[in-house]
């Protein structure tokens, strides 16, 4: 291999690592002063409501499987044992449901405001980088354009 070649490589390689270390500098700064942050007491929230969406319909069915067998008695059939199941299944659904519709929706909102927060972080420190450079390249103007009237 060409010495140039690995030289551009390992630049690459360099220029590659910079960005990942760049774009996950940003994503810290924005999780620790974001405010509108998920926090622990907001998930736990999240599970007891969904932990709900189960053991009432499971409940519901085993009530209305107990009224079935005292009113309508059949041998071979328990009506509490099957609303039983149905309910488990009702709220199994109804579970899924609530996550996809509350759950995902809310963790890709949530992660799309992240992204629009780490990208303006990103385009704030490369800015400043910019005015920097400017900067710099206006003071060598400068000592240039001194020199110059100095001889």
């Amino acid at each position: 291999m060409d010495l140039n070649t690995s030289k551009k490589v390992q630049t690459k390689m360099e220029n590659d690592l910079a960005e990942k270390l760049a774009k996950r500098a940003s994503r810290h700064l924005v999780n620790k002063t974001d405010k509108k942050a998920f926090k622990p007491a907001k998930g736990l929230a999240f599970l007891g409501a969904l932990g709900w969406n189960i053991p009432i319909p499971t409940f519901l069915g085993v009530l209305l499987g107990r009224w079935c067998d005292t009113h309508y008695k059949v041998a071979s059939v328990s009506w509490t044992l099957n609303f039983l199941l149905l309910g488990m299944l009702l709220g199994a659904f109804s579970a899924w449901l609530w996550l996809k519709r509350e759950g995902i929706d809310h963790a890709q909102k949530e992660q799309n405001r992240r992204n629009l927060l780490v990208e303006q972080a990103q385009a704030e420190s490369l800015s400043e980088g910019e005015t920097l450079s400017d900067d710099a390249a206006e003071m060598t103007d400068k000592e240039e354009n001194n020199e110059e009237e100095s001889e």
